[in-house]
């Protein structure tokens, strides 16, 4: 009796357990389809932009800048943990790409779980904590912005050449990319006609650069998101696979034990008949 009471006490604990994973796995699979809606949104947007860069450098091209003096990689990590290897697998991609840098570049760590893991890292020039939620990703990016100016103040850099190192979403793995400040600008014979604008060119240019080169920021950190949030909702399917089975074998043990239990009382009732009957005989 004692060892099935103490099974249906893990029993208890087991299904207290489970529905809290279901409730956790639900707010990732709502904050998963919010994710969605924002970057299909961003998405539209930064075409728009694109398009408006794409033209107005086709008649008015921007100045072809020096080759950058320091090269700057931002990890996108998580902020948040049951997402598996999540920040195992971006740092095992950077040692990967280390190799092929010819000069370390200086690496700015998004996530808390991400930075928690890179320690003493010589490399490691700024720490930012991430994006919980879909919402935090518009207040991450002044700050990303302000981190990078006092990069280059304390090294006396004039310029950057910016690359991010990222979960893409929809299971596509680890992506490199390097994140410039124009998209690709047809030549003046391709587009039809010149646009009309109201700024100089150059001041207009540098406008649309600084606009689209942040919301492709914008995007990556949406999209690293979504991938931490698909990561999440497998992690914990299988976290609720392995408690079903747990609590399966428990069940069964159970079972087994109560029917151990019910044929002993059986043994005894039947031992006392036949005692009562034979001090009757």
């Amino acid at each position: 009796m004692t060892r099935r009471r103490d099974l249906e006490r893990e029993l208890g604990a087991l299904s207290d357990i489970r529905n809290i994973l279901d409730a956790m796995r639900n707010l990732a699979l709502l904050e998963t389809r919010k994710i969605e809606r924002f970057l299909g949104a961003h998405e539209r947007a930064l075409g728009t932009t694109a398009a408006a860069l794409a033209d107005l450098g086709a008649f008015h091209a921007p100045s072809r800048s020096q080759p950058a003096p320091i090269r700057v990689l931002v990890l996108l990590g998580s902020e948040r943990g049951l997402c598996g290897d999540f920040n195992e697998a971006l740092l095992r991609a950077l040692q990967e790409r280390r190799s092929t840098y010819g000069a370390h570049p200086a690496l700015i760590a998004v996530g808390s779980r991400l930075f928690s893991r890179l320690g003493n890292d010589p490399d490691l020039a700024l720490t930012r904590a991430g994006a919980s939620i879909a919402e935090d990703v518009d207040a991450l990016i002044p700050q990303l912005a302000r981190g990078l100016a006092d990069i280059l103040r304390q090294r006396r850099m004039t310029g950057f050449d910016l690359e991010a190192l990222f979960h893409a979403p929809g299971g596509a793995g680890i992506e490199a990319m390097r994140l410039s400040p124009f998209p690709e600008i047809a030549s003046p014979a391709a587009a039809r006609n010149p646009p009309r604008i109201h700024l100089p060119p150059a001041e207009l240019l540098t406008e649309l650069s600084e606009r689209y080169l942040v919301s492709r920021l914008q995007g990556l950190l949406y999209g690293s998101l979504l991938a931490e949030n698909e990561h999440r909702l497998r992690h914990m399917d299988s976290a609720i696979r392995k408690l079903e089975d747990n609590s399966a074998g428990l069940r069964s043990r159970r079972n087994r034990l109560r029917q151990e239990e019910i044929t002993e009382e059986i043994e005894i009732i039947m031992l006392s008949s036949e005692k009562l009957e034979h001090e009757h005989a």
